[in-house]
């Protein structure tokens, strides 16, 4: 770098233009990727003992992100994401990592779990090369260090500077807890938060393992997301704060459990103390993307110790780091969406979708982009395909209901609006099909479907459940014969 500085400085001498070369050359040499930085991700392979899988790959990505300066390893829960289960074949997996600029991708696969000598298959994908490579591997103190060899080229297997390695085996759960802390992470990633809270409540009971405490407070603090009752909240975060101050006490130093108090305050909306406890995180570990996506929803006051100077640098920060992120894209495409910048919202939410096409957030974001806009024909293209992709989302065929209802074509949002109630108990189904029912003068199924809303009211402030009551209540003080009449004069005005 040195060099090409001398030479462009050389080169302002000899002629007037000579400052544009300064500034190209600077620019090359301070963006992109550095030459040594190896991108990895890892993913828990497809063995007979799925537990001990998830437990080898998060051993793997916690190693690969604690040790060694060149690695940039994707989260697991964003790998799991981005690489559907389903899907891990090796051209897919080639393919979706170059789309994430990776450069390689590890999966191991336990064929024995044992408390001394676990039989690890493994295979590596080049996503620069397309080679695959295959082996088998027993679990010891340099079990990851291992892996380092197949995946790192020589330069890069560099420990972190002023850092000794920390050997998985000191780090890793103890074999005991092995299968609840697999089938607890598992449940997590599936989004099922009670089921993993009360595996890792299982595990803590044996052994308060430091893995077992963070990832009891993940579950804890997802899984309030949905509670509406102030109380049963409440209880949920005391259980969390508990087990945070408990974690800190045994290490101060650790990123992730600041990042994780910083997340239980920013719910709480304690901003002071949110960024107290991230302004740590970050010092900690700076380039850490959902730190940085976690300060993005501070007030840009309070993330001035950072070198970002608005919400829009942390996301972009936080996607440079990890392309897998779907929140942040979201939140990406969110900001320039409330500014009234649809184009850039639309492609950004379509970026995301490039990367991971089977995104539902993303697919679901682009829908409500277009309601906004009005575009009739993108929300019908946008909900049939994410009707494809998920046939069993109830909202899905709700919402294109709506749209053809809406158009007038109720015998089609007639038969989305009953998908909807078949997947699950969808309320708002209920109150659409209730109008489809009063226009053609069907009174008791009318009432049948406005009572069932009603009585699935789940506010004072429920507007579809006030509105079925004033339809019911209207319906109820008319004779039949005039319910009859009216469900003739709309389908002559529809005719005309």
């Amino acid at each position: 770098m040195r060099n090409l500085v001398l030479l462009a400085e050389h080169m302002i001498r000899m002629t007037k233009t000579g400052v544009w070369v300064l500034f190209i050359i600077l620019c090359m040499g301070c963006s992109g990727r550095r030459d040594q930085e190896i991108r990895v991700a890892c993913l828990p392979g497809d063995g007979p003992y799925p537990w001990a899988d998830w437990v080898v790959a998060e051993a793997c990505v916690r190693q690969f992100d604690t040790d060694f300066e060149a690695v940039r390893v994707l989260p697991l829960k964003h790998a799991f994401e981005a690489f559907p289960r389903d899907s891990l074949s090796d051209p897919f997996v080639l393919k979706r990592g170059r789309a994430l600029n990776l450069d390689r991708v590890l999966i191991p696969a336990v064929i024995d779990p044992e408390p001394e000598g676990t039989s690890v298959a493994w295979r590596i994908l080049d996503c620069r090369s397309g080679m695959v490579r295959f082996d088998t591997i027993s679990w010891n103190r340099d079990f990851v260090h291992a892996f380092v060899n197949e995946i790192l080229p020589a330069p890069n297997k560099a420990f972190k500077p002023g850092e000794r390695p920390v050997s998985i085996a000191s780090t890793i759960p103890p074999f005991a807890i092995w299968r609840e802390y697999g089938e607890a992470r598992k449940a997590w990633l599936h989004r099922d938060f009670n089921r993993a809270a009360s595996l890792f409540r299982h595990g803590i009971s044996k052994e308060a393992h430091a893995w077992m405490i963070k990832g009891l407070i993940e579950s804890l603090l997802d899984g309030t997301l949905p509670i509406q009752d102030f109380q049963e909240s409440e209880a949920v975060f005391q259980e969390a704060g508990h087990w945070l101050r408990q974690g800190l006490q045994k290490d101060s130093s650790d990123a992730e459990l600041w990042l994780l108090a910083g997340r239980a305050y920013i719910q709480r909306r304690w901003w002071n103390k949110a960024e107290q406890a991230l302004r740590k995180a970050w010092t900690l570990y700076p380039h850490n993307s959902l730190i940085l996506f976690y300060l993005s929803r501070l007030h840009p006051e309070r993330y001035r110790f950072t070198p970002y100077k608005s919400k829009r640098d942390l996301l972009k920060a936080a996607l440079h780091w990890n392309p897998a992120f779907t929140a942040a894209w979201i939140d990406l495409g969110d900001l320039h969406y409330n500014q009234n910048r649809y184009r850039a919202a639309e492609k950004t939410y379509r970026r995301l979708l490039t990367l991971m096409p089977e995104s539902e957030d993303g697919w679901l974001a682009l829908a409500r982009l277009h309601t906004i806009r009005q575009d009739r024909l993108a929300i019908i293209q946008v909900y049939e395909k994410i009707i494809e992709l998920y046939p069993d989302m109830a909202q899905a065929y709700y919402n294109l209901g709506i749209v053809y209802y809406n158009d007038g074509k109720t015998e089609t949002a007639e038969r989305l609006f009953q998908r909807a109630l078949n997947l699950e108990p969808h309320v708002n189904s209920h109150f659409y099909l209730g109008l489809i029912a009063l226009d053609r003068g069907d009174t008791a199924r009318a009432v049948t479907h406005l009572r069932r809303r009603i009585e699935n009211k789940d506010s004072e402030s429920d507007f579809y459940a006030e509105e079925a009551r004033k339809k019911l209540s209207d319906l109820l003080s008319i004779p039949v014969d005039s319910v009859q009449n009216r469900y003739h004069e709309v389908q002559t005005r529809r005719n005309e």
